[in-house]
């Protein structure tokens, strides 16, 4: 069974209040966590997301290199959550708003006024242009497109090499598959889902779980 003291109560070595059978520091009254198992605890970690023993900071801005490569630049007025990651050579422009635990990969450019939510996946070399808003855990394949003023809600699935064209409305827990175009105004409800290779005309209403 698990250590115990002298009065029989889980032993706590450091005396942190976290007992030692489920502290990963139990000689250190600072640290009970390592969420990424680098072996440096979460209190003291400059990447909680990722593994990054060496805890390296180029730039000097307290997030490690491993969540915020230094090559990747902010715009004035940008608001980032916590744990957002930016890979090496993205550009978040001016007045961006991107929420906690999201992931924008490498060389990805995500223009000015866009409204990016929480735990959203943004693939490589994918642009989402001026005011275009992702709702919370929407994913973006690699070399996609979304154009100015285009609204993806929550849970959608984008796949590569797709290109949404602007004033583009689509619902909740929607999956387009790659390499489809999307034109200017469609309008898509929820849970539809679109295959590979499809070229969608502009101002298309697709109702509710369509496929």
């Amino acid at each position: 069974g698990a250590p115990v003291d002298s009065r029989g109560c889980p032993l706590d070595s450091d005396g942190d209040g976290v007992a030692d059978a489920v502290d990963a520091f139990p000689d250190d009254p600072s640290e009970t966590a390592d969420s990424d198992g680098d072996g440096v605890g979460d209190n003291a970690d400059n990447c909680l997301t990722l593994a990054n023993a060496d805890q390296l900071d180029a730039n000097g801005d307290g997030i490690g290199d491993a969540c915020r490569d230094p090559s990747a630049s902010i715009g004035k007025g940008s608001e980032l959550g916590e744990q957002v990651i930016l890979g090496a050579g993205v550009t978040v422009g001016r007045g961006v708003s991107i929420g906690d635990g999201t992931r924008i990969d490498t060389g990805s450019v995500v223009s000015r006024d866009a409204q990016i939510g929480a735990n959203v996946s943004i693939g490589r070399d994918s642009v989402v242009q001026r005011s275009v808003t992702l709702g919370d855990d929407v994913v973006i394949g690699d070399r996609s497109i979304i154009k100015k003023q285009s609204l993806i809600e929550t849970g959608t699935q984008i796949g590569s090499d797709t290109v949404i064209n602007r004033d583009v409305s689509i619902g909740e827990n929607v999956v387009i598959r790659a390499n489809v175009h999307i034109g200017r105004g469609v309008s898509i409800a929820d849970n539809v889902w679109i295959g590979s290779d499809a070229h969608i005309g502009q101002r298309v209403v697709i109702g509710d779980s369509a496929n």
